[in-house]
């Protein structure tokens, strides 16, 4: 029980911090470089928490905690998208490496494919099936031995489900020192900002 209440407590305040953020959005102009680097590991502490068995059942059970991870992907993409716009049309006093750039320019789009949030969200909602199934027959797996047992699923399941977190997260930090490298300044009116954001438990 008490390490329920902690994962909770640790979701809430991760969570609040993440509002706290969006409605800064809407007060302020926004430093891209700082919005996207607190983002980004906001991601990774969401990342690591799913890595096991089960961390992913908080994903899995608990709504308010997947709409969260949808949104912290979703702001990721966006910023990444507000990035490409100003690589394409920067503004004239913002001097940039152009052999930097296409790297980034490559990155940045190579991830909006491979990790688009359609396809992360569907990846982990099988991973909660799966880990749904493997629940229900686990009283008849633990009698089997070897490939076929509980252990050596779970142990499969939750390498898989580590390889591809893993995955993401270096691609996200990369772009992430990408943006820092460039040092733009990227700051954008908060008022185009605002209206691509929801505020995690609004409307």
């Amino acid at each position: 029980m008490r390490k329920e209440i902690n994962n909770i407590l640790h979701t809430l305040s991760i969570m609040l911090a993440f509002m706290l953020s969006t409605d800064r959005l809407k007060a302020q102009e926004v430093d891209i470089e700082r919005e996207h680097d607190i983002l980004s590991y906001q991601w990774i502490y969401i990342s690591n928490e799913m890595k096991t068995y089960d961390g992913l059942a908080n994903y899995c059970k608990q709504p308010k905690y997947r709409h969260y991870t949808s949104e912290v992907l979703e702001s990721i993409h966006y910023y990444d998208s507000i990035v490409l716009d100003m690589i394409k049309y920067p503004r004239p006093e913002i001097a940039l490496n152009q052999k930097e750039l296409k790297r980034v320019v490559k990155d940045i789009t190579q991830f909006g494919i491979d990790y688009d949030p359609l396809s992360v969200v569907s990846y982990l909602e099988e991973s909660c099936d799966f880990r749904k199934q493997l629940e229900r027959d686990k009283k008849e797996l633990k009698k089997r031995f070897g490939a076929h047992s509980y252990n050596a699923r779970l142990l499969v399941f939750e390498t898989g489900l580590t390889r591809y977190l893993r995955g993401m997260d270096k691609r996200i930090l990369e772009i992430n020192d990408y943006i820092f490298d460039i040092g733009p300044e990227l700051i954008i009116p908060t008022k185009y900002l605002a209206d691509k954001y929801v505020i995690v438990g609004g409307e």
